[in-house]
């Protein structure tokens, strides 16, 4: 079957970090990645979002050249893949699945087999400033058996660091911790991608997602469903909001008068529909298509001039999740 046409959003950056193109990768008769195209801007945190079974895992494996792709082709660093891969592996840090450690060795222990086996590549400075990055450096030499889940997955984030990659590709960084750990990890990510490096993260916890992301592009069974800027995606024009057909114009008010203030909407050229929220000291206003960015300030400026106090005046938006839900739905 051929893959649906994604949702997009936004333009293309140049120079990716990352290019696929219509990489597609087939256990026998299945489809685990079904023609995925996508890029990845560099300095930004990309994430990969979708439910357990959607190709996540599978995509990242294909891309890095760790599995074969059956078609299609990946580029990483400006490098065609898995030939490039000399080229393009000193420059990456990787997590593909939860991070294995020696338990009866030190988390500083742990990180000096990857500096003894790789010494071109990585200083024992290196392990110092890793850990400190990860915020492990006062538990660098405890054993890692007594760590929580949470630090060990920081310190595999931490070999990942190790020879100062400038891509980061990780495979679900959150799973299993706890919400101190998911936020500890979310400002973790989000800061090394303010130091200039790029992260491509995939997770299914959306709400982290939405607030650690720039941009997203979501799988299902395998395909590209919807791609682009996370502020696109759930932002008042991302999609249906629920009230009245509306397409992310609708304007969530809240009066002292609501039988006035219909009265005073309803017959303004601004506005297409006016019905009940949930909350009844307010109204969900839907604008016409072509109404203009200050109509907001408009409305609330024709409610005051009719005698109605005005308390509450928001646009209407979805969340990662709500969008998510609409999209693969």
């Amino acid at each position: 079957m051929a893959a649906r046409a994604p949702v997009r959003y936004g333009g293309a950056v140049s120079t990716p970090a990352i290019q696929l193109d219509a990489l597609t990768k087939r256990f026998g008769s299945r489809t685990a990645v079904n023609a995925v195209t996508l890029e990845v801007p560099r300095g930004c945190v990309y994430g990969l979002v979708g439910p357990n079974g959607a190709g996540k895992t599978t995509l990242m494996r294909t891309m890095l050249g760790f599995t074969p792709a059956s078609s299609g082709s990946a580029t990483i660093l400006e490098q065609r893949m898995p030939r490039g891969r000399a080229i393009v592996y000193p420059r990456i840090g990787v997590i593909i699945e939860e991070p294995r450690f020696y338990p009866f060795l030190t988390g500083r222990e742990n990180l000096g087999q990857i500096v003894a086996a790789r010494p071109e590549e990585v200083s024992r400075d290196g392990v110092d400033r890793a850990l400190a990055t990860v915020d492990l450096a006062d538990r660098a030499d405890d054993r890692v058996k007594g760590y929580s889940l949470g630090m060990r997955q920081r310190l595999g984030i931490a070999r990942a660091l190790l020879h100062d990659p400038e891509l980061l590709i990780l495979d679900e960084p959150s799973n299993g911790l706890d919400p101190p750990g998911i936020r500890d990890m979310r400002l973790l990510l989000r800061s090394l991608a303010d130091s200039g490096r790029t992260v491509f993260v995939s997770s299914h916890q959306l709400a982290e997602m939405e607030l650690m992301c720039d941009h997203v592009a979501v799988l299902k069974d395998g395909a590209i469903v919807a791609e682009g800027a996370v502020s696109d995606l759930t932002g008042p024009g991302a999609g249906g909001d629920g009230v009245a057909g509306a397409t992310g114009r609708t304007i969530l008010i809240g009066v002292t008068d609501v039988v006035a203030a219909r009265s005073a909407l309803e017959s303004h050229g601004l506005v297409a529909t006016v019905v009940d929220a949930p909350d009844p000291s307010c109204l969900h206003v839907t604008l016409v298509a072509d109404a203009p960015a200050d109509a907001s300030a408009t409305l609330n400026e024709l409610l005051v001039g009719a005698g109605v106090r005005v308390g509450r005046l928001e646009r209407v938006t979805r969340t990662l999740e709500q969008r998510f839900l609409e999209i693969v739905e």
